[in-house]
């Protein structure tokens, strides 16, 4: 489908989108919206072209389809593939009980921490 120019060939283009990722991944509209915490109205609406929901939604949708926001929303043109290292990590993080992934988010602030360039109160010499 061409780039759409109006919000209902949008809402078409978005629910073809979304009916592609979800069959990619095997999914009936119910896991995916159990999956996404969103009604099944919700994914029933929005793959049929009658709504297009918000960011916030469709990056849990997209989440939940093993697949990016960016892929979704068509900036890999091509197909939905299925999401690069970051999303099996969030998969991964998942299965972590409540206090390792705690502990792994601190540790992971501090790797970041360690990395992030320090500003020095002195001015470069010219």
């Amino acid at each position: 489908m061409p780039t759409p120019r109006t919000q209902e060939e949008f809402q078409k283009w978005l629910g073809q989108r979304l009916r592609e990722a979800r069959r990619i991944r095997g999914l009936t509209q119910a896991e995916l919206a159990d999956a996404a915490d969103v009604s099944s109205e919700t994914v029933s609406r929005t793959e049929r072209g009658q709504f297009a929901p918000n960011v916030w939604i469709l990056a849990r949708v997209a989440a939940a389809c093993r697949t990016t926001l960016a892929q979704l929303l068509g900036a890999d043109a091509t197909s939905i593939q299925p999401a690069s290292v970051s999303v099996r990590v969030a998969e991964l993080i998942d299965r972590l009980d409540p206090r390792e992934a705690r502990a792994l988010l601190v540790y992971l602030r501090a790797i970041a921490h360690a990395r992030t360039p320090r500003k020095s109160g002195r001015r470069a010499r010219t």
